[in-house]
C-alpha cells in the first residue's frame, strides 16, 4: 500500500512539474521499491549513467536508487541542478551508506532490483577492491532470487580486468554480470565507431583499405591508465587488409608513447605483455636520430601487424614537435594524437601547444579525413575544450573526452547484443553445426551468453567492436556487406584480418605464441591418423593454453590448420547477421 501511494504521489507531481523528482534529502530515509535501477556509488560516472538511462527506452521510466558514501546534501544539490538537463524523467532517490555493507544493501532492496550498476566513489585508493567486495555481497544477497538482474561492475585497473578474465562462467541464476573497465570504455566510445555517425573520429577514418599504402599512427602522450587503455583499444581495432607479412616493409599500425619516464614505464608495459613484445617490432627513442630497435624472436616468427614506439621526452620539446610535424606531413600516415595525462589543465595546454601542422584549416568548412585528430582527456570537465572546438576554427579537430562527457557507454548494450550474436555463430561452429539463421527468440542467445566465462564474453565483445573497422577497410557498407560475402576471395581476406585481430586479442589477454617448430609438430600430431598420438597432442595443446598461457593458434593465417581456416571462413561469411 505504501509503494502504491508513493507511486501515485510521484505521478501526480509529474503532472504539475517538469523537473525530476528527487527523494532522500538526508540519505538515511528508506522507501519501498521493486524492479528499480540500483546505482551503488556516487562517482563521476553517475551523471553520464543517468543520461544513458534517460535515453534508454526500456529503462527511462524505472525508479532509480543511488547509494553513495559521499556527502549527501552536496550530491543532492548536484542532482537537483543537473537531472533536468540530462533528460531524466523517472524518480531518483538518494541513500547514504557503504556499498560493501550487507545490511545497507538489504535496505536498498538489492534482491528486487532489475538493474544494478556498481560504480564506486571517486578518489578511492582501493576502488576496484571495494567494487568487487560489493559485487560479492550482491551475489550473496541475490542467491535465492528467481528473477535475473543485469549487473554492471565498473573497474579502473587493467590488472583487475585481467584477473577477472581468469574467472570461470558465473553459474548464477539471478545475476548476469558485465565487467566494464572505465578507461577502456571511454576509449571504445571514441574509437569503435557505430551506425549513428560517419566514423570521422575513428583511428582509420576509412582511409586504410585494400591496396592502400596508408597506416594508422596513434601517438599517446602520457603512459597513464587512460593512455594504456587508449593504446590497447587501438591495438584491438586496427587490423587492415593491406598488411602483408611477406612484403619487404609490411604496412603495420604504429602506436607511439611519449612520456618523460618512457624508459622505465616501457619496461613495465613490456613486462605486462611479454607475449606481444616477443612478436613485435619495437623502437625506443630518447634523442633525435638515435634509437634502439627490438625485433620479434626468430623462433616465433614475424607476423604481428602492430608495431610500437616509446619516446622519452616532453611533448613540448622541439625535437618531439619536429617529429610530430613530420608525421602530420606524411600523407601515408593517418595520424591521431591522444593527450592522456591525469591533469585536465596540462592536457589542454599541451594540446594547444602542438605544432601548427596538426591544425590545418578545413576547406569549405569540411575537414579532410587525413587531418590529424587530437583527443584531449578531460577527467573533470570538458566544457572549455568543447567550446573552443565549436567556436575556434583552427582547433576544429580537437576532441575532448572524459567521464563528465562519456562516463557510461550508451552503445555498450548494442555491442553486447552483437557479441551475443557472434557467440551464437561460435557455438554453431564449435559444435559442428551449420548456421542457418539467428534465432528469433533472444532467450537462447542470452542462455548461451550466461554459460561463458568473463574472458569468453570479452573475446566476443572485441569481435563485435571490430566489425565496423573491418567493413570500412574493405570499402563496404552494412547494406552491401552480405552481397560481397558470397565472394570466396573477400571471405578469405576477411578471415585473415579477423585472425590478425584474434592474435592481438589473445596477446593482450596475456597469452604467448608457441615456437614455430613446436607449433608445426603439434599441429601435425593433431591431424595424425594415430588415435593415441592425436589424443596426446590434444592434451598437450590444452595444457599449454590453460596452464602455461601459450596458444599454438597465435600464428600467421597461412600456417593455420585447414580446419581452423574453415572455422574463420564460416564465421565471417555470416558476420552480416550480427551488425
Amino acid at each position: 500500500m505504501i509503494r502504491i501511494w508513493k507511486h501515485f504521489l510521484w505521478q501526480l507531481a509529474k503532472l504539475f512539474s517538469r523537473s525530476p523528482i528527487i527523494c532522500g534529502s538526508d540519505g538515511f530515509t528508506r522507501y519501498s521499491f521493486k524492479q528499480h535501477i540500483l546505482i551503488l556509488g556516487g562517482s563521476r560516472e553517475l551523471l553520464p549513467l543517468l543520461r544513458a538511462i534517460a535515453a534508454h527506452d526500456a529503462l527511462k521510466m524505472l525508479p532509480v536508487v543511488v547509494l553513495a558514501d559521499s556527502d549527501c546534501p552536496s550530491l543532492l544539490q548536484l542532482l537537483r541542478t543537473r537531472l533536468q538537463s540530462l533528460g531524466v524523467q523517472s524518480p531518483v532517490t538518494l541513500y547514504r551508506g557503504s556499498r560493501t555493507c550487507a545490511d545497507t544493501l538489504r535496505t536498498c532492496q538489492v534482491d528486487s532490483a532489475s538493474h544494478i550498476f556498481i560504480l564506486g566513489e571517486d578518489d578511492e585508493p582501493a576502488h576496484d577492491s571495494l567494487n568487487v567486495s560489493c559485487w560479492q555481497q550482491v551475489r550473496q544477497l541475490r542467491a535465492q532470487c528467481n528473477q535475473l538482474a543485469q549487473c554492471y561492475l565498473m573497474l579502473r585497473s587493467s590488472t583487475s580486468t585481467f584477473l577477472f578474465h581468469s574467472l570461470q562462467q558465473e553459474a548464477h541464476n539471478s545475476l548476469e554480470t558485465t565487467i566494464i573497465n572505465s578507461y577502456e570504455s571511454l576509449a571504445q566510445q571514441l574509437l569503435v565507431g557505430d551506425i549513428y555517425h560517419n566514423d570521422t573520429l575513428t583511428l582509420d577514418r576509412g582511409l586504410v583499405t585494400v591496396g592502400s599504402d596508408r597506416f594508422v599512427h596513434l601517438v599517446v602522450v602520457g603512459m597513464t591508465p587512460m593512455g594504456y587503455a587508449f593504446a590497447a583499444t587501438a591495438a584491438q581495432l586496427c587490423h587492415f587488409p593491406n598488411f602483408d607479412e611477406s612484403a619487404p616493409r609490411p604496412i603495420r599500425t604504429r602506436i607511439t608513447f611519449v612520456d618523460p619516464r618512457a624508459n622505465e614505464l616501457m619496461d613495465c608495459f613490456k613486462a605486462s605483455y611479454p607475449g606481444i613484445f616477443d612478436l613485435s617490432h619495437v623502437r625506443y627513442i630518447e634523442q633525435p636520430g638515435a634509437w634502439l630497435q627490438g625485433v620479434p624472436q626468430r623462433s616465433l616468427g614475424d607476423f604481428v601487424d602492430v608495431e610500437w614506439q616509446f619516446v622519452k621526452g616532453n611533448i613540448s620539446s622541439e625535437w618531439i614537435r619536429d617529429m610530430l610535424s613530420d608525421c602530420a606531413a606524411d600523407s601515408r600516415q593517418v595520424l591521431s594524437v591522444a593527450l592522456c595525462g591525469g591533469d585536465s589543465a596540462r592536457n589542454l595546454a599541451e594540446a594547444y601547444r602542438l605544432p601548427r601542422q596538426l591544425y590545418p584549416l578545413p576547406d569549405s568548412n569540411n575537414s579532410s579525413p587525413l587531418t590529424p585528430v587530437v583527443y584531449v582527456y578531460q577527467p573533470d570537465d570538458s566544457s572549455l575544450v568543447q567550446t573552443v572546438q565549436n567556436e575556434v576554427l583552427r582547433f576544429h579537430n580537437v576532441v575532448p573526452f572524459g567521464f563528465s562527457a562519456k562516463g557510461f557507454d550508451p552503445l555498450h548494450s548494442l555491442r553486447i547484443a552483437a557479441a551475443k550474436r557472434i557467440n551464437y555463430l561460435y557455438q554453431k561452429e564449435n559444435s559442428g553445426k551449420v548456421f542457418t539463421s539467428m534465432p528469433a527468440d533472444e532467450a537462447l542467445l542470452n542462455e548461451l551468453w550466461r554459460q561463458l566465462s568473463s574472458a569468453e564474453k570479452t573475446a566476443a565483445l572485441l569481435a563485435a567492436n571490430a566489425t565496423n573497422t573491418f567493413i570500412r577497410s574493405f570499402g563496404l557498407s552494412r547494406t552491401t556487406l552480405a552481397d560481397h560475402l558470397s565472394d570466396d576471395a573477400v571471405v578469405e581476406s576477411f578471415a585473415a584480418v579477423d585472425h590478425a585481430r584474434r592474435n592481438m586479442a589473445c596477446l593482450l589477454a596475456g597469452y604467448s605464441a608457441m615456437p614455430a617448430d613446436q607449433r608445426a609438430r603439434l599441429n601435425s600430431a593433431l591431424q595424425s591418423a594415430d588415435n593415441s598420438e592425436r589424443e596426446e597432442a590434444t592434451i598437450q595443446s590444452k595444457y599449454s593454453k590453460c596452464m602455461l598461457f601459450v596458444d599454438k593458434d597465435i600464428t600467421p593465417y597461412a600456417l593455420l590448420p585447414e580446419n581452423l581456416k574453415q572455422y574463420y571462413r564460416a564465421i565471417v561469411r555470416n558476420i552480416h547477421v550480427v551488425c
